[in-house]
């Protein structure tokens, strides 16, 4: 495992406590970009127990793979943290063009985070739950128009301390849907721009009369 390797080892049987994570964009489980364009992805924690780190790897559909680059990330600050636990250590701390593609399968880089002191867990939170961090992400511009998602993927998990057990959460899926529309032709931006500038003389034309 990519996150905390063998401190992290014992699994937690199917029934038991479920945290999740959503993935949302200005509130929003699904958004509209144009070809080439970029969007913010907010990543949120929702956990009935304590934990002290978690592993987040994404999938894109196809023909999705690749199209969509992860290029910044900013971690959220919680007030609701203790000096003593705060979850600020990024595992992957420099993203970029060069190792943020979001791949059809298999693992992304891991966008999860641990806590900065592994021997006390944070406290659990269901309501608000916690800001985990914000994600930008851009598309290529020879993506073809369509819709897509964004996915966690089944290896993603929330872990607690080795002082709860070293236990192991996986996450549900979470899912943002991006619908991709064609980048406005330069011929079309120019007959806006002629046509607008048409519009004002006219009015300008006529408030003068």
């Amino acid at each position: 495992m990519v996150l905390l390797g063998a401190m992290f080892a014992a699994a937690v049987p199917a029934h038991a406590v479920v945290p999740t994570i959503s993935i949302t964009s200005s509130g929003l489980n699904s958004i509209t970009i144009i070809q080439g364009g970029s969007f913010a992805a907010d990543f949120r924690l929702s956990t009935p127990t304590p934990f002290a780190g978690l592993s987040l790897f994404l999938d894109a559909n196809t023909p999705a793979a690749g199209q969509f680059v992860a290029i910044s990330r900013t971690a959220a600050t919680w007030p609701q943290l203790s000096s003593s636990a705060s979850l600020t250590v990024p595992i992957t701390s420099s993203i970029s063009s060069a190792n943020g593609a979001i791949p059809l399968t298999g693992n992304s880089v891991d966008f999860g985070f641990v806590s900065t002191n592994l021997g006390a867990d944070i406290a659990a939170s269901t309501s608000p739950g916690y800001d985990i961090e914000t994600i930008t992400f851009q598309s290529a511009a020879n993506l073809a128009p369509g819709t897509y998602t964004l996915t966690t993927n089944s290896i993603s998990e929330m872990n607690t301390s080795p002082a709860s057990g070293s236990q192991e959460f996986a996450f549900p899926a979470a899912t943002l849907t991006i619908k991709v529309n064609p980048a406005p032709e330069p011929a079309s931006l120019l007959l806006l721009s002629i046509g607008a500038a048409s519009l004002l003389r006219r009015r300008s034309a006529l408030r003068s009369k």
